[in-house]
């Protein structure tokens, strides 16, 4: 059925106050022979009284009228806010032939009193007489009159006219800072549903021809589409001269309302009659744009309507066969702009259930390649924005399901490894895109391998314990921590992985050495004998051990002698390289009181001489044969006192930020141009929570004042005149120990000490350290890294023990 067109055809003036005044004729349809008239000096008022003309008083008793009466409900919601009721009369022939009303609250649906009549007779009701259609409580169906009124400019006077329905292809006008992908497809959707609730059902053919309108409704119809194309037409319009764009007055939200069908449905001729009455108009209304003066409303009206009319070439003198090519041009760019629109609606719907994975990006790069876009004109940028937008969205969520992985791993040795492994896999990914969540991401990781790490340790002690005494054992172990570790973040106990290799490569070495110092004596057949005791360099040792350690020194083995029946001289003959052989002759005395008798060396002859030894002299030449070196001090035993030298002193502080000495809280400090630097700092350490930040009042316009007090996280850092101090360091190693030495009557010893920070986990979040000076970043870095913190100290031996010298 062909829909019934509703055209209004009188201008609700709108004056200065706001109030609607004078009766108005609101709108009248040829088809059904009807006109309604709002009545009343003052008509917008909650009780709208209105009165219905009809040629045919049988009209009243058709469901187009309900439809009528319940599309004008709609209008004059928009444009009479207060109105709540409309109390309608309906006229035929200058007699009442119904009366009835409609409610807002009851979707503008019509009824009658129960007591209503008819004033007259009309053909086919001089039995029943007229009774109020019946309409259905539902939206009005396509076919159902269709009511619209343009939303008017402050100030401008609103024109009426007719009215069809709207397709759903109209465009969407996004906000430039696109917001999240899911709130901007809501967005959409709900001017969607806008539309079709000002504009009649969504995809409804238009029924009526192209109107060519008065010239107020074109001079608003060009004003408001100026408002959208002028930056461009301004630079030139050569998007719109092109075809590329479609000019906003021929979309239909703009011209739809004014000229009663789709744009693409005016002919040559049609549109060669639009441009002669456009520029007609111009001409017309210019002598009175020139006269109003600057600011006014009206004016500025009037000259964005004849601007776009001369800019956007619209009253060129045209007639039917001239107008053709202008026409196509203008067409092709509707048809462009309406598939623009179409893949634009779609990639907002594809956003919707666009899965968080590596193709997605890919996807959502073509959709912002897509050509089609261009045809949207300067509402394409906000689109590819929202695009961005949506990237940017879905790297957060990749980054967040790659650290919900990381959080699966259970915390043994085998747990450790998996993630290691994943996270090198997931960083090398995510590491390609950009997004919020990273810090997040590297939170959750550290937590993560620290928390394996601890667990993990007992497990990888075990398998350096099991490594075999070899030289591909001895690789294995060496290699262990580098390939547990490939790359940063280090876990915070990594020295103890350390501590668990050098451990274990010296229990190989020893191992080693004894296979094959074993070997090489029973290559001599000694192994009977390498047992039997040997006072050695360091003391108790073994005669295969001292042979062992000749023999690793370079020295080849001779020949051993043991003493016969009545003799007591054993005699061990040694060949330096290259050299003369050496021949040792030993006893077995009781070397050290209370201890087994053990060989001990009396007599060294070589080629030339024949040297006798007493024990102290066989014991350095036994140390200078076989390099032996007495032990120093251990460091463990030096450990405690570096530790007390390290917890005397406060570590990681802040003390000045930038030129502002801080050492008391709370403090106020005046921040002027020249220390900006100071509020930055402390900005972010009460972003950390740390600090309490407050503005206080200041006489000088041209400094702030800033209170700052500490917070209850914060007081267990503060130390007085030290200031803020964050971190303590823990004394892990000391090697390297010099022998000792005397200085001034005292005994010192040096060596070079490893220690690592220990911080606060918020000092892993980015802030605190742009919050901090130099120093404690270093710390930081060292944390992260797991690399210690190495000085050379000093101690100094006292009555109570070693101390750390200053």
């Amino acid at each position: 059925m062909r829909t019934t067109q509703i055209a209004v055809v009188a201008t609700l003036l709108l004056g200065f106050s706001g109030v609607v005044i004078a009766d108005k004729t609101l709108a009248h349809s040829k088809s059904l022979g009807m006109s309604f008239t709002a009545l009343g000096d003052v008509w917008c008022a909650p009780e709208v009284k209105i009165r219905g003309d009809a040629t045919d008083a049988g009209k009243f008793a058709t469901p187009d009228y309900g439809d009528i009466i319940q599309r004008l409900g709609q209008v004059l919601s928009r444009e009479c806010p207060d109105a709540e009721r409309l109390s309608i009369t309906g006229m035929s022939d200058g007699r009442l032939v119904w009366n009835g009303e409609a409610e807002k609250g009851d979707g503008w649906r019509i009824r009658q009193p129960a007591t209503a009549s008819v004033a007259t007779k009309t053909p086919g009701s001089e039995k029943t007489g007229l009774t109020a259609p019946k309409v259905a409580a539902k939206t009005p169906s396509a076919a159902a009159p269709d009511v619209s009124v343009d939303t008017p400019l402050p100030g401008q006077p609103v024109v009426v006219a007719p009215a069809v329905p709207v397709p759903e292809r109209q465009a969407v006008n996004l906000a430039p800072s696109a917001p999240a992908p899911a709130e901007v497809v809501a967005q959409a959707d709900q001017k969607k549903d806008q539309m079709e609730l000002a504009g009649g059902k969504s995809g409804a053919p238009a029924s009526a021809a192209i109107r060519i309108p008065d010239c107020e409704a074109i001079v608003i119809w060009a004003s408001r589409a100026y408002q959208e194309d002028q930056d461009t037409l301004r630079s030139g319009g050569r998007p719109f001269q092109s075809g590329t764009w479609l000019l906003s007055g021929f979309k239909d939200e703009y011209w739809i309302p004014v000229f009663g069908a789709p744009f693409p449905e005016i002919t040559p001729a049609e549109y060669a009659k639009f441009a002669q009455t456009v520029e007609a108009c111009r001409r017309e209304l210019r002598p009175e744009m020139l006269g109003l003066p600057r600011g006014h409303p009206r004016r500025d009206l009037l000259i964005g309507a004849d601007d776009y009319v001369l800019r956007a070439a619209l009253g060129q003198k045209l007639n039917p066969q001239t107008a053709a090519p202008v026409l196509a041009r203008h067409k092709a760019a509707y048809k462009a702009y309406d598939e623009a629109i179409a893949t634009r609606d779609a990639q907002l719907s594809a956003l919707k259930s666009l899965p968080p994975e590596k193709e997605s990006f890919e996807t959502l790069n073509a959709m912002k390649k897509d050509k089609k876009l261009i045809a949207l004109g300067p509402a394409r940028t906000p689109h590819v924005q929202l695009l961005d937008a949506a990237t940017l969205d879905l790297a957060d969520r990749m980054v967040m399901a790659a650290a919900e992985e990381i959080k699966k791993f259970p915390e043994s040795l085998d747990g450790l490894r998996g993630l290691i492994t994943y996270r090198a896999t997931a960083r090398a990914e995510l590491s390609r895109y950009k997004s919020r969540k990273v810090q997040d991401f590297l939170t959750i990781e550290a937590e993560r391998t620290n928390a394996l790490a601890a667990a993990a340790l007992p497990g990888f002690v075990a398998e350096m314990q099991a490594a075999p005494a070899s030289a591909e054992g001895k690789a294995t172990v060496q290699a262990a921590v580098n390939t547990l570790f490939p790359q940063q973040p280090l876990p915070r106990n990594i020295r103890a992985y350390r501590k668990a290799v050098t451990k274990r490569l010296a229990e190989i070495d020893e191992e080693m050495n004894s296979v094959a110092c074993k070997n090489t004596l029973a290559r001599y057949d000694l192994s009977g004998d390498a047992a039997t005791p040997l006072l050695g360099p360091g003391g108790e040792s073994t005669f295969g051990a001292f042979v062992c350690a000749l023999t690793d020194k370079g020295l080849a083995f001779g020949e051993y002698k043991k003493p016969g029946f009545f003799g007591s001289t054993h005699e061990l003959v040694m060949q330096i390289p290259s050299g003369p052989s050496l021949v040792f002759e030993m006893e077995l005395v009781e070397a050290i009181k209370g201890k087994p008798d053990m060989l001990v060396g009396t007599r060294m002859k070589d080629p030339t001489q024949t040297r006798d030894l007493t024990v102290t002299a066989w014991q350095e030449l036994a140390a200078e044969l076989t390099g032996y070196t007495p032990p120093g001090i251990a460091g463990e035993a030096l450990l405690p006192a570096a530790q007390a030298q390290l917890d005397s002193t406060p570590q990681g502080c802040v003390t000045t930020v930038y030129t502002q000495s801080v050492t008391a809280f709370p403090v106020t400090l005046q921040a002027g141009a020249m220390d900006r630097d100071t509020v930055r700092r402390f900005a972010l350490l009460g972003d950390l929570g740390l600090i309490e930040v407050e503005e206080r009042p200041s006489q000088n316009v041209s400094y702030r004042n800033y209170r700052y007090t500490l917070t209850a996280m914060a007081e267990p850092y503060f130390q007085g005149k030290h200031g803020l101090c964050f971190a303590k360091l823990a004394a892990e190693e000391i090697s390297d120990i010099s022998a000792p030495f005397k200085r001034d009557g005292r005994t010192y010893v040096t060596g070079i000490l490893e220690a690592s920070p220990v911080l606060p986990e918020f000092a892993l979040d980015p802030r605190f350290a742009q919050a901090v000076d130099g120093p404690v970043r270093g710390l930081i870095n060292s944390m992260k890294t797991g690399q210690a913190i190495r000085s050379k100290v000093a101690f100094v031996r006292t009555d109570a023990g070693w101390e750390a010298s200053n």
